[in-house]
């Protein structure tokens, strides 16, 4: 677990995440698969689908600009090449600006959701087009993987709600 301050740890978690990428890799090269699904089928050895959740990548990477450095080429690199290991990175931050998000981020995570957004500039920098800013919030979001953006309806349960199912 990674909180705001403790940027080592962070970084030390990507240098995990890519050394496991590329503990995978070799298993799949070896049983003659390109990924994670075609290795499973050949081999019958199953290996769990990992997520990296980064709940705020803004505060990760506005610490200082050495660790900033390290943890983008490492989400690059695992954005790049992860997933074909089964490796899936999440990253959400509540500023997706420039200064948050580079363009080599951008480029290695083709995978976007857009909740409702307080410009057309902010929904350009996430999706590549305008429309999150007309979002009516309470779940409704928009998703691009690629082409054109869907627009979906994600569940919202209130804070009753969420405390009554995970709390007991």
């Amino acid at each position: 677990w990674w909180v705001p301050g403790m940027d080592s740890e962070a970084t030390d978690v990507f240098d995990e995440l890519i050394e496991e990428m590329e503990r995978r890799y070799q298993l799949t090269r070896a049983s003659g698969s390109d990924n994670l699904a075609e290795h499973v089928r050949k081999t019958g050895r199953p290996l769990p689908r990992i997520v990296c959740m980064c709940d705020e990548y803004m505060a990760l990477v506005t610490i200082d600009a050495g660790a900033r450095k390290r943890i983008e080429q490492s989400v690059t690199l695992l954005g790049a090449k992860a997933r074909a290991a089964g490796i899936h990175l999440v990253l959400a931050t509540q500023q997706p600006s420039r200064n948050v998000v580079s363009g080599a981020i951008q480029a290695n995570l083709p995978c976007r959701v857009a909740l409702a957004l307080t410009s057309h500039i902010e929904s350009n920098m996430i999706l590549g087009t305008s429309g999150a800013e007309r979002l009516s919030g309470s779940g409704d979001l928009l998703y691009r993987d690629f082409g054109d953006p869907q627009r979906l309806q994600a569940p919202l349960l209130s804070a009753d709600e969420r405390r009554r199912r995970f709390l007991g």
